[in-house]
């Protein structure tokens, strides 16, 4: 991860992304083209570093993968995305998914070509879609949908 690779950039962002929105956790994936018309999701980076670096880990990414990030991928928007069963007394937990894409011709969206996805508490699904927007702000594009 070193300034020149195509992982510096992408995990930079995610730093600063993150810690703009006050998020708990955070995640980095680089969409690469595989084999056969198919995409291949890339784990950049997982902050906090060094917790968790074991087969629960892995678990919580997958399950992840399968209920935030997938359907953003599917629908190709961002979304500020409730989490209830990890809701406080005061706060409320959200997951922000956000798609980086490259830029695209005439009024048309360009390619994902990687996801940030952020988990955070807010006290309401709008300050959730303010912090998505703030992020969407900061990468210059985006649509926010819950």
């Amino acid at each position: 991860m070193q300034p020149g690779d195509d992982t510096h950039v992408p995990n930079q962002l995610l730093q600063k992304t993150a810690a703009m929105v006050g998020a708990k956790r955070a995640a980095t994936f680089v969409v690469r083209e595989g084999a056969n018309a198919t995409y291949v999701l890339e784990l950049l980076n997982f902050t906090p570093r060094g917790i968790g670096k074991d087969a629960g880990r892995a678990r919580r990414v997958a399950e992840a993968l399968r209920r935030f990030v997938i359907p953003c991928l599917a629908d190709g928007v961002d979304r500020a995305i409730e989490v209830p069963e990890k809701a406080g007394p005061a706060s409320r937990t959200f997951v922000l998914v956000f798609l980086a894409r490259d830029q695209g011709q005439a009024g048309k969206a360009g390619e994902v070509r990687g996801v940030g996805v952020m988990e955070c508490e807010c006290r309401s699904a709008g300050e959730a879609e303010r912090r998505l927007a703030s992020v969407q702000q900061a990468m210059g594009a985006g649509d926010v949908r819950l």
